[in-house]
């Protein structure tokens, strides 16, 4: 029962990994991937082919869940006015980092040393959708398609 139940385990962190990375990366024809369960899954099966990568995702899920990371983000900054008694400009406004942007920025930093240092563990890594063949090829459509009509505008 123990090697099932990781496997399963296995399998919904890849999903989630995988729909994680579908939601942040934009390819062109991304609405028929969402739309057909069928392209969808076999753009799934070629992610789980692909390598595994560092994920800075996974790590500040360590510390975060994702309602606190958006409550950090619309955290207000408190800001130095760079105005003087008699309202003469005599700095650029300061705007000081929360509390939560400088925990991120040292979560940040220990993610990269541990990368570097090869102290990663392998749970804080995922696959990569941008390295399947799939998003390549649509990738290279779309530019090829954008450089087409950008030609087509001057050529007018």
């Amino acid at each position: 029962m123990g090697k099932e139940r990781i496997k399963i385990n296995s399998g919904m962190k890849s999903k989630r990994d995988f729909i994680s990375e579908f939601q942040k990366i934009e390819f062109p024809f991304k609405d028929t991937f969402k739309n057909d369960k069928i392209f969808r899954k076999e753009l799934f099966n070629e992610f789980l082919k692909t390598d595994k990568k560092p994920s800075l995702r996974l790590y500040i899920g360590k510390f975060y869940t994702k309602k606190q990371i958006a409550e950090g983000v619309s955290e207000p900054h408190n800001q130095t006015p760079g105005i003087n008694s008699g309202h003469r400009i005599i700095a650029a406004n300061i705007v000081a980092s929360t509390k939560f942007e400088i925990r991120l920025r040292k979560i940040i930093s220990d993610f990269d040393t541990k990368i570097h240092k090869g102290e990663l563990e392998k749970k804080y890594y995922c696959h990569d959708l941008e390295q399947t063949n799939t998003i390549q090829t649509l990738k290279e459509i779309g530019t090829t398609i954008e450089k087409n009509l950008f030609l087509l505008e001057v050529s007018d």
